[in-house]
């Protein structure tokens, strides 16, 4: 019955006809014929409306107005005195006729709301349809292995010496311990019963500890946890997917300049906020020294950053012997590229993704923080006194060679205005007497940095031909639904071509041999496939 609030106005003589229409298909209704509405009477105030969605002014005169304002009570206190009172309201859909239709449905409808209710034999269904050997018959398949079928014959023989092994209900079980038996696993069931605890969503690619409990659970078979253990540790997905939980791969292999110019690291830091025209600071570092030129660009291209080149370092102090970059485009382009090898220097780039080995960036690190003391309240002006920055950062102490970069540069300090308004002497060095104690000490600083390094770091070594799965760097993409967190740790197939550095390898992606890169040690990880 439908409640007192959902009453709608309706003719006396349309209400009765159809109770009478509903009283005389009681007996005869099919579950296929939606059932009649049905309405209750309306009051007899509510009849005189012909209109069900209409109510004339003369209805709000039955309402009892407070006496004093002649305001009609509060709804929650007039719908309790007045509960027939209808407000005038539109609705395209009759609220009485949809409550009794969800509450009268026929049996049709509820099947087909019953048909689109997950089944709940679906999702085991789905999960079994990738290993069809399931529904072979477990016992039938013990009986067709040899090796089983043997340790039964004895056991029915009473020659079997292994008293572990039994048989309840014609399957040989194998008891793990006292009162706790196993099924023991036929040679043919081993994989999809691996597969099935490891690689399905029950299993979830789960490690070496987490699937051999699962499975041995219920089933046993000889050397199963090794045989576990090599199908975990070569399997595609787990090594496209886990992170790596031991000690970062490589030890220290790098070897500290001898000689002033001998090397020459150079990056670019920006963009920053416009400053003067400029948004980008080129810095180059000498490798033994640390001497440090910057060079403000406007823009970063191949041919801002060759003619920086050309007018602040190898105009002054000559060209060196290598140039050390990253694999930014403005480096690797084909006009740097031919710069470089015109004037006679070895370009050497750096593994992507793996910017240690750079000094520049040091430097840069140090850069930006000096900028950060110098302009905090106004970012447009790091350009300004950028020729005094430089000033300080050479004459800055270094931890490592004990001395600062201008003094084994120029052998001698660097005069500020302080030098000469209180006649102070600049200090001199003696050039080849601060080297020897320079390269000593970058030395020894080296060797301690080594050991700390190698303490925390596995020595790893790759030989050509192995095959290797390379760290990616893949950022989320919310137009393509890609998002960084989801996405494979390692693609994978790659062929080691040769080593280039004990840490550093040339690999080759074996589906297309055109596509080569340089990798550190540390971005791979070894198909365990491959070696015995």
């Amino acid at each position: 019955m439908v409640q007192q609030s959902q009453q709608k106005l309706y003719p006396q003589h349309t209400v009765e006809n159809r109770q009478q229409e509903w009283q005389n298909q009681q007996k005869t209704f099919q579950p296929n014929t939606p059932p009649p509405r049905q309405f209750q009477q309306p009051s007899t105030s509510q009849q005189q409306h012909h209109h069900p969605h209409k109510v004339q002014d003369k209805s709000h005169s039955q309402v009892n107005k407070n006496p004093n304002t002649g305001a009609i009570p509060k709804t929650s206190t007039f719908r309790q005195q007045y509960p027939n009172y209808a407000k005038p309201f539109k609705q395209t859909r009759n609220p009485v006729s949809s409550a009794e239709e969800s509450d009268d449905s026929s049996d049709e409808s509820v099947s087909e709301k019953s048909d689109q209710q997950p089944d709940s034999t679906k999702p085991a269904i789905t999960i079994l349809q990738g290993f069809p050997q399931i529904f072979s018959d477990f016992n039938n398949s013990q009986h067709q292995d040899p090796a089983i079928r043997k340790i039964m014959d004895s056991i029915r023989d009473g020659t079997n010496e292994e008293t572990r092994y039994q048989l309840k209900k014609g399957r040989l079980m194998f008891e793990s311990k006292p009162g706790e038996f196993k099924a023991v696993v036929p040679n043919e069931l081993v994989d999809v019963i691996f597969r099935y605890y490891h690689s399905s969503v029950l299993g979830s690619h789960w490690g070496i500890k987490r699937t051999v409990q699962a499975i041995k659970r219920n089933f046993y078979w000889p050397n199963m946890f090794k045989q576990i253990r090599d199908r975990i540790k070569s399997c595609v997905n787990c090594l496209e997917n886990k992170v790596e939980r031991a000690k970062p791969k490589g030890e220290l292999s790098s070897s500290p300049d001898t000689r002033v110019g001998q090397t020459l690291y150079i990056d670019i830091a920006g963009p920053l906020p416009p400053s003067y025209g400029y948004q980008h600071i080129l810095i180059c570092v000498d490798g033994m020294s640390r001497y440090t030129v910057i060079a403000p660009l406007t823009r970063a291209t191949s041919d801002t950053i060759i003619n920086a080149l050309r007018q602040q370092v190898f105009r002054y102090f000559g060209f060196r012997e290598r140039i050390v970059t990253d694999n930014a485009t403005y480096f690797t382009s084909k006009k740097f590229t031919n710069f470089l090898f015109t004037c006679g220097m070895k370009h050497t780039r750096l593994p992507p993704h793996y910017p240690n080995p750079n000094l520049a960036e040091r430097q840069i690190q140090n850069l930006k923080s000096a900028l950060r003391s110098q302009c905090a309240h106004d970012h447009s002006k790091w350009a300004q006194n950028l020729y005094l920055t430089q000033i300080a950062l050479n004459s800055a102490y270094n931890e490592t060679t004990k001395f600062s970069p201008v003094e084994l540069f120029l052998g001698r300090s660097l005069p500020t205005p302080l030098n000469f308004v209180w006649d102070v002497d600049e200090q001199k060095l003696n050039l080849p007497d601060t080297w020897t104690t320079a390269i000593a000490n970058i030395q020894r600083e080296h060797q301690r940095n080594a050991k700390n390094y190698n303490r925390s770091h596995t020595p790893t070594t790759y030989f050509t031909g192995d095959h290797v799965f390379v760290k990616t760097y893949i950022l989320s993409d919310k137009a393509k639904s890609v998002n960084q967190k989801l996405s494979p740790k390692f693609t994978s197939p790659y062929t080691i071509v040769k080593p280039l550095s004990p840490v550093t390898y040339l690999i080759q992606d074996t589906q297309n041999c055109q596509n080569t890169k340089t990798v550190y040690v540390s971005q791979l990880k070894l198909a365990r496939q491959q070696r015995s």
